[in-house]
């Protein structure tokens, strides 16, 4: 029986639906990406000074500057006892909740704040760009509001938010009770193919393979593909024929082109 990847989560279905074969070397095959996280690691830093600040463990950083305002009123929520940081979700198949280690679907929210009985406020934090990303973004914020929603059944309305820590800016959706049905359908299918995958074909381009650590000029576990260049690994040198020379009639019918 061939081997499927049983859970997935908002990044790994994007990783999926750019390459699947990056997917399956990644989570199926678990090879490691040895390449340096530079800016992951300062996103990491980014992340916890932002937590550590709301739940009153530490002082306010120059990070974080841009959303001063906002992260004193989350604080103020936290301290109120209307909030939760870092709090991990999971989802059984059938979107019921469930332990961790046992979700199909698993995703981490940074703060998640109960405005009151029937509203919920679910943020997240940014240190990449905007520009480029938002439909990326969107969908995100799409699955925060179904998750939320069904964790939640009191809740009427969910918010989420992503808070742009490096450049001052915020992206918003709202998603009302009666939505959810619309939204889940769509989250459903794109899950199930997910982790129903066998065959995981690769894609190999120039943009599905410009960040992924597995093309050849980089670590080259992957036979499939691109380089930098757009250079495929394993295409072979094209052979010429050689050029048959004209016939007089040919040469009389082409010059008008020469």
């Amino acid at each position: 029986m061939k081997k499927r990847i049983p859970s997935w989560s908002f990044s790994r279905l994007q990783t999926f639906e750019t390459c699947k074969y990056r997917a399956a070397l990644q989570w199926r095959d678990k090879v490691p990406d040895l390449q340096p996280k530079t800016a992951a690691d300062r996103g990491t830093q980014i992340h916890q000074e932002a937590e550590d600040y709301v739940c009153g463990k530490a002082a306010f950083t120059h990070n974080l500057r841009f959303f001063h305002t906002d992260l004193a009123a989350l604080a103020k929520h936290y301290a109120e006892g209307r909030v939760v940081c870092e709090e991990e979700w999971a989802f059984d198949n059938d979107w019921n909740p469930a332990a961790w280690r046992e979700g199909w679907l698993r995703l981490k929210c940074d703060a998640v704040c109960f405005l009151d009985d029937t509203h919920v406020a679910v943020i997240d934090y940014k240190t990449g760009k905007r520009f480029g990303n938002e439909i990326k973004h969107a969908e995100q914020l799409q699955l925060y509001a179904i998750c939320a929603l069904l964790r939640y059944p009191k809740a009427e309305q969910v918010t989420c938010e992503l808070w742009y820590l490096d450049q001052n800016e915020l992206a918003s959706f709202v998603m009302k009770r009666s939505q959810l049905g619309k939204y889940l359908k769509l989250y459903d299918r794109r899950g199930q193919a997910f982790t129903s995958e066998e065959e995981f074909k690769p894609t190999a381009n120039i943009h599905s393979c410009k960040y992924c650590p597995y093309r050849p000029d980089k670590q080259g576990d992957c036979v499939y593909g691109v380089d930098a260049n757009g250079v495929k690994s394993n295409t072979q040198p094209m052979t010429l024929k050689p050029l048959k020379p004209l016939t007089p009639e040919q040469e009389k019918k082409f010059a008008r082109f020469l």
